[in-house]
């Protein structure tokens, strides 16, 4: 079937075109959904579905913020959706730096999401954890979305993740990072996280994004000297 077709009958259900199995995230597949291509674990979607939606209604909301401040840093690049968002659809000529773990949604975002570096995309393999450590470069906006399914790992919702994290974000700088909350236990880690996030950056905001699933991303700020 043709690629039209295939895309015609994702309005009728999912249409899985490629499947990679990874050591990190499991099953993770490139279907078309509702006339969209993108990447999803068995239990969460991972770029371009749900996932892109939420940082669309995210970064459109502090927009005004966001396009006086580079260069961007993406930790958890995915198959690049924040970088889709921000290049193809804002026309933003920022440099973006993409930090991503799993070889394979790397392999996935190249072969079925155009994803490549160019002037203004470097793509890193790297852990995160690892790479905020060692890492001595400062950016105006970092976004961090890192999933394993719909668990964010406990490492990074920890004060020396975002004692790290703090470290890298210029003055005036903005953090993002995404949460799904779906029961009483993220709920309560995402209230928790946010009083981490206050010990590491001056203001701290939370905007829930409702979907299948709500998302809470949360804003880290350092104001401006």
């Amino acid at each position: 079937m043709g690629h039209t077709g295939t895309r015609l009958l994702s309005y009728f259900g999912e249409r899985v075109i490629a499947s990679y199995n990874s050591p990190l995230n499991g099953r993770i597949d490139v279907s078309w959904v509702s006339g969209r291509k993108v990447l999803n674990s068995p239990d969460s979607n991972y770029s371009f579905g749900t996932l892109h939606n939420v940082f669309r209604k995210a970064l459109e909301a502090e927009a005004l913020k966001i396009i006086e401040l580079s260069p961007v840093l993406i930790l958890g690049l995915g198959a690049g959706s924040v970088s889709h968002i921000l290049h193809k659809e804002w026309k933003y000529e920022v440099g973006i730096t993409g930090v991503e773990k799993d070889a394979l949604v790397l392999q996935a975002g190249r072969e079925h999401f155009g994803l490549e570096e160019n002037p203004l995309l470097e793509v890193i393999r790297a852990d995160a954890m690892d790479y905020v450590g060692s890492c001595s470069t400062q950016f105006g906006l970092v976004v961090v979305d890192l999933f394993i399914g719909r668990m964010v790992p406990p490492q990074f919702e920890t004060e020396l993740f975002w004692s790290r994290l703090s470290r890298l974000v210029k003055r005036p700088g903005m953090v993002m990072f995404n949460k799904m909350v779906f029961d009483e236990q993220t709920r309560l880690q995402s209230a928790q996280l946010q009083e981490v996030a206050r010990k590491s950056f001056e203001k701290v905001t939370v905007r829930r994004i409702r979907g299948p699933v709500e998302n809470h991303v949360l804003i880290g700020e350092h104001l401006k000297d």
